[in-house]
């Protein structure tokens, strides 16, 4: 019994090693040696990690020699992606009206790309210091031209950046901020 456990043990070793390509007792800190005398019969085995019952006395072999054990190597590398095309990016305006702004949020609405509040950041030695805004822009061309629609402070909602706003049922709604 405890042969043919160690067989399956130095099996499943030599299987690893030859889908690796590199020693797995060495890569899993495995112990695992076999003696083989000149009848080609294992006469002793050790597996370090091995937590087996203790051995009991062998058997006498009643069957054909065990089979030799032959492993192909299994290709694991994912396929390589094919580059898609798309197209390319296309500057369409050096600078907008409404300002160099961080946290803010655009969404289409009618065909329309909206732009809502953010902050810039003022030129201050304390940490976050910026203008905050609840303006809000419109584009009609793709952003080639922009028109304020909504003011600052105007009431609709306080101003805000780093916020999130979703189009639902034609409205847009703002949340946190």
């Amino acid at each position: 019994m405890a042969v043919r456990r160690t067989f399956a043990a130095v099996a499943c070793l030599v299987l690893l090693s030859a889908c690796s390509g590199s020693d797995p007792s060495q890569e899993l800190g495995l112990a695992a040696t076999i003696a083989v005398d000149s009848t080609d019969e294992a006469t002793s085995a050790t597996a370090s990690d091995a937590t087996d019952e203790p051995d009991e006395p062998d058997e006498p072999d009643e069957a054909a020699p065990l089979p030799a054990i032959t492993a192909t190597p299994v290709a694991t590398t994912a396929p390589t992606p094919t580059p898609t095309t798309g197209p390319a990016w296309e500057l369409i305006l050096d600078d907008a009206p409404w300002g160099r702004r961080a946290g803010l949020r655009v969404v289409e609405l009618d065909e329309s790309l909206l732009l809502l509040g953010g902050r810039t950041p003022r030129n201050s030695t304390l940490p976050g210091d910026s203008d905050i805004f609840s303006d809000v822009w419109r584009s009609d061309d793709l952003g080639r031209t922009w028109e304020r629609i909504v003011e600052t402070d105007s009431g609709h909602w306080p101003p805000r950046a780093y916020f999130q706003s979703v189009v639902l049922n034609d409205e847009i709604l703002v949340l946190g901020g």
